[in-house]
Protein backbone atom coordinates (compact mmCIF):
# COMPACT_ATOMS: atom_id res chain seq x y z
CA UNK A 1 0.00 0.00 0.00
CA UNK A 2 1.27 3.71 -1.21
CA UNK A 3 -0.01 6.74 0.75
CA UNK A 4 0.52 9.95 -1.33
CA UNK A 5 -1.19 13.44 0.05
CA UNK A 6 -0.61 16.75 -1.95
CA UNK A 7 -1.95 20.00 -0.02
CA UNK A 8 -2.11 23.56 -2.13
CA UNK A 9 -0.92 25.86 0.09
CA UNK A 10 -1.71 28.53 -2.13
CA UNK A 11 -5.54 29.56 -0.68
CA UNK A 12 -3.15 28.73 2.50
CA UNK A 13 -0.64 31.33 1.69
CA UNK A 14 -3.20 33.92 0.83
CA UNK A 15 -5.15 33.57 3.93
CA UNK A 16 -2.09 33.94 6.10
CA UNK A 17 -1.21 37.51 4.04
CA UNK A 18 -4.34 39.07 4.42
CA UNK A 19 -4.84 37.98 8.31
CA UNK A 20 -1.33 39.80 8.65
CA UNK A 21 -2.76 42.92 6.75
CA UNK A 22 -5.32 42.84 8.36
CA UNK A 23 -4.62 41.80 12.08
CA UNK A 24 -1.02 41.34 12.69
CA UNK A 25 0.11 44.80 11.38
CA UNK A 26 -2.13 46.68 13.19
CA UNK A 27 -1.49 44.95 16.42
CA UNK A 28 1.93 46.00 15.88
CA UNK A 29 1.44 49.48 15.49
CA UNK A 30 -1.04 49.67 18.33
CA UNK A 31 2.02 48.17 20.72
CA UNK A 32 4.68 50.39 18.89
CA UNK A 33 2.29 53.37 20.13
CA UNK A 34 1.46 52.31 23.30
CA UNK A 35 5.61 52.21 23.72
CA UNK A 36 5.91 55.75 22.21
CA UNK A 37 3.72 57.01 24.81
CA UNK A 38 5.21 55.38 27.34
CA UNK A 39 8.23 56.67 26.80
CA UNK A 40 6.79 60.62 26.64
CA UNK A 41 5.22 59.78 30.12
CA UNK A 42 8.66 58.63 31.23
CA UNK A 43 10.50 61.61 29.97
CA UNK A 44 8.20 64.19 31.28
CA UNK A 45 7.99 62.49 34.81
CA UNK A 46 11.98 62.16 34.52
CA UNK A 47 11.62 65.85 33.80
CA UNK A 48 9.45 66.78 36.99
CA UNK A 49 11.90 65.25 39.17
CA UNK A 50 15.18 66.60 37.31
CA UNK A 51 13.66 70.26 36.65
CA UNK A 52 12.44 72.75 39.42
CA UNK A 53 8.98 72.91 38.41
CA UNK A 54 9.20 72.67 34.71
CA UNK A 55 6.58 74.87 33.08
CA UNK A 56 3.97 73.16 30.53
CA UNK A 57 6.04 74.39 27.53
CA UNK A 58 8.94 71.90 28.71
CA UNK A 59 6.84 69.25 29.20
CA UNK A 60 4.86 69.61 26.35
CA UNK A 61 7.81 69.85 24.12
CA UNK A 62 7.99 66.01 24.40
CA UNK A 63 6.52 64.00 21.74
CA UNK A 64 6.60 61.34 19.46
CA UNK A 65 5.18 60.48 15.71
CA UNK A 66 3.02 57.40 15.76
CA UNK A 67 3.49 54.57 13.83
CA UNK A 68 0.91 53.34 11.24
CA UNK A 69 0.49 50.65 9.19
CA UNK A 70 2.45 51.11 5.81
CA UNK A 71 0.45 51.13 2.27
CA UNK A 72 4.23 50.13 0.86
CA UNK A 73 4.64 47.00 2.75
CA UNK A 74 7.13 48.17 5.05
CA UNK A 75 8.24 48.05 8.73
CA UNK A 76 6.15 50.71 10.59
CA UNK A 77 8.34 53.02 13.12
CA UNK A 78 7.98 55.77 15.80
CA UNK A 79 10.01 58.63 16.34
CA UNK A 80 10.80 60.14 20.05
CA UNK A 81 11.83 63.69 20.28
CA UNK A 82 11.61 67.13 21.92
CA UNK A 83 11.03 69.87 20.01
CA UNK A 84 13.59 72.09 18.65
CA UNK A 85 12.65 75.07 21.19
CA UNK A 86 12.09 73.00 23.90
CA UNK A 87 15.70 71.09 23.67
CA UNK A 88 17.25 74.90 23.44
CA UNK A 89 15.75 76.31 26.36
CA UNK A 90 16.73 72.71 28.14
CA UNK A 91 20.49 73.24 26.50
CA UNK A 92 20.74 77.73 27.93
CA UNK A 93 18.27 76.95 31.22
CA UNK A 94 18.32 73.62 32.86
CA UNK A 95 22.63 73.43 31.84
CA UNK A 96 23.59 76.99 32.45
CA UNK A 97 25.55 77.54 29.23
CA UNK A 98 24.68 78.26 25.32
CA UNK A 99 23.56 75.69 22.48
CA UNK A 100 26.85 73.44 21.71
CA UNK A 101 27.32 71.07 18.92
CA UNK A 102 24.30 71.22 16.74
CA UNK A 103 22.12 67.72 16.68
CA UNK A 104 19.48 66.54 13.93
CA UNK A 105 16.00 66.05 14.32
CA UNK A 106 12.97 64.69 13.23
CA UNK A 107 11.35 68.78 12.24
CA UNK A 108 14.09 70.56 11.23
CA UNK A 109 17.67 69.40 10.79
CA UNK A 110 19.52 71.63 11.06
CA UNK A 111 17.92 73.51 13.25
CA UNK A 112 18.29 71.98 16.83
CA UNK A 113 21.17 72.29 19.48
CA UNK A 114 22.49 69.73 21.95
CA UNK A 115 25.21 70.66 24.85
CA UNK A 116 28.58 69.70 24.13
CA UNK A 117 30.01 66.64 24.70
CA UNK A 118 32.49 66.54 27.65
CA UNK A 119 29.43 67.70 29.80
CA UNK A 120 31.12 71.28 31.04
CA UNK A 121 30.48 74.29 28.83
CA UNK A 122 32.71 74.98 26.45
Amino acid sequence: MKVSLEIDVAGFEREVDTHMLKVFRPAVVDALNAAGEAAVDAVRKGMLTAFDRPKPFTLDGVGFFKASVRSDGGDPSILNYIKDQTASYIDVHGWGCGAGAAASSASSPSKSYLRSEGGACD
